[in-house]
């Protein structure tokens, strides 16, 4: 693959030709190709794949030479996931020291079992990190023996977001041919540990398993923004058209483009065309600058304050398992526009300019406890909103019109005025139930009034430490405060 408009600069900073990086690929120690069938011994998943003489195991020096042959500047290597801890360590050594012999040609993503014992498992990541890995990859959950949405996924999650690392799964497609090493994470099951950690970079192997396919699923691509798919191996599992159908549900809402890429990005500046990305990587992109975008109201000092004060409360009462929002995070958000192409910002700012005339300033209070939900429980912990809310759902309506002709769809679903405090993680869900059932009717409403006098259009950035939000613009409402 190649990135649109990404090249590389020579020394006289001339622009020769694009960069081209090999996301996916896998070296093992040659060691491993010479004793295959002592490795597969001791390894059922390994032996699936590549017991046969003629399954491939390349090294390190093996892939520079393709390299070389195919015009390729950078590979991405990942390691196998092995049971034993310590065939992932010999493992992560190899990559180690092939990526600090390669020049920065190799870039490694080291190989780990979240079913060893945890500490085990702290020290060998933040071993990797330190010397260079960039990611965990490629993770079998199923085929190593732990779940990835349970205490184990959470752990690992845990260790990218403090370790700035990226987490690529093996995502097996849900239909189709079987094929030795297909069975990995359901789709289903690696698009629930997705949305539930929005704040790492995560990737799905081999087009995720089909996941650009559901794309043009609201649910699907607003909640799943964070994550990336590779066209690894992509002709062994389907025909040429393949690309044309997954980029054009992927990227149909609202301007993604970017999706069906590995996830990296670049941008060209100066005599570099290197960019760092949140997920801690250096990358590439064939994608123009794409910004994920949100109007809201914010919220001030005070109302932060008070939303603290209940969320201690409410911590104490038992619910310190539930995904909290960090207080000064917790916006009014009345629309969220997703992933946008830069260029499209101008139009924007016009169109909100366009919906804030005629809609006075009002003002808000703070009200109870709710939860939103489903069949398997509570999903949100919000806290309502009371006061002027006809005129506030107004101003929401005037939104949806004026960036409607820009391709932002209308709200299907009726406007709820709200804050989001918390999220129930799914593993959980049944015990968050009565602990929410128990501890809602005996907190009462904090304090708290929100004036209403502009809204803002935020950036929000994902990265290891959680969303970043940069104000771009304010727009006041007309009229004065009454």
């Amino acid at each position: 693959m190649s990135g649109q408009g990404t090249f590389r600069a020579t020394e006289a900073g001339a622009i020769m030709r694009p960069v081209i990086i090999d996301f996916h690929t896998h070296i093992f120690p040659p060691d491993v190709r010479d004793s295959r069938d002592g490795y597969a011994g001791r390894d059922a998943t390994f032996a699936e794949m590549y017991a046969s003489s003629k399954a491939k195991i390349a090294t390190a020096e093996e892939l520079q030479r393709s390299m070389e042959e195919s015009g390729v500047d950078v590979s991405v290597a990942l390691g196998f996931a092995w049971r034993e801890h310590e065939l992932c360590v010999r493992h992560n050594d190899y990559l180690l020291e092939s990526a600090a012999k390669s020049g920065g040609r190799i870039v490694p993503f080291c190989t780990i079992n979240m079913a060893v014992a945890p500490a085990t498992v702290t020290k060998e990541v933040a071993r990797c990190a330190r010397a260079g890995a960039r990611g965990l990859g490629e993770l079998r959950p199923e085929s190593q023996g732990w779940e990835l949405n349970g205490e184990a996924g959470e752990r690992v999650a845990a260790l990218a977001q403090r370790h700035n690392l990226i987490l690529l799964f093996h995502v097996t497609e849900p239909v189709g041919r079987q094929y030795p090493g297909k069975e990995g994470c359901s789709l289903g099951s690696f698009c629930e540990f997705a949305r539930e950690h929005p704040e790492i970079a995560i990737i799905g192997a081999h087009l995720g398993g089909g996941l650009p396919f559901y794309g043009a699923m609201s649910e699907v691509g607003d909640a799943l923004s964070h994550v990336y798919v590779d066209t690894a191996a992509l002709p062994l599992l389907y025909g040429r058209e393949v690309y044309r159908l997954a980029t054009s549900p992927w990227s149909a809402r609202r301007g993604r483009s970017k999706r069906c890429v590995v996830g990296w990005r670049t941008r060209q500046r100066g005599a570099s065309s290197w960019e760092r990305t949140p997920g801690g990587c250096w990358g590439w992109s064939m994608a123009a600058e794409l910004l994920r975008l949100f109007v809201a109201v914010e919220l001030g000092e005070e109302v932060a304050r008070s939303l603290a004060a209940l969320q201690g409360e409410l911590r104490r009462l038992g619910l310190e398992e539930l995904r909290w929002v960090r207080p000064e995070q917790v916006h009014l958000t009345l629309k969220f526009l997703g992933e946008t192409p830069a260029e499209k910002v101008p139009a924007i700012r016009g169109a909100l300019s366009q919906a804030v005339e005629g809609v006075a300033p009002h003002r808000l209070r703070l009200d109870g406890l709710q939860t939103f939900g489903g069949r398997r429980g509570p999903q949100v912990l919000w806290l309502d909103l009371e006061g002027d809310v006809a005129e506030l759902a107004r101003l929401q309506r005037r939104l949806d019109e004026a960036l409607e002709p820009g391709g932002f769809a209308r709200e299907k679903r009726e406007f709820v005025a709200h804050l989001t405090l918390a999220r129930v993680r799914p593993q959980s869900a049944r015990a968050m139930a009565r602990a929410l059932a128990a501890a809602l009717p005996v907190v009462q409403a904090p304090e708290g009034e929100l004036e209403v006098r502009e809204i803002a259009l935020i950036r929000s950035v994902l990265g290891p430490g959680g969303p970043i939000y940069d104000r771009l613009a304010t727009f006041s409402l007309g009229g004065a405060l009454e």
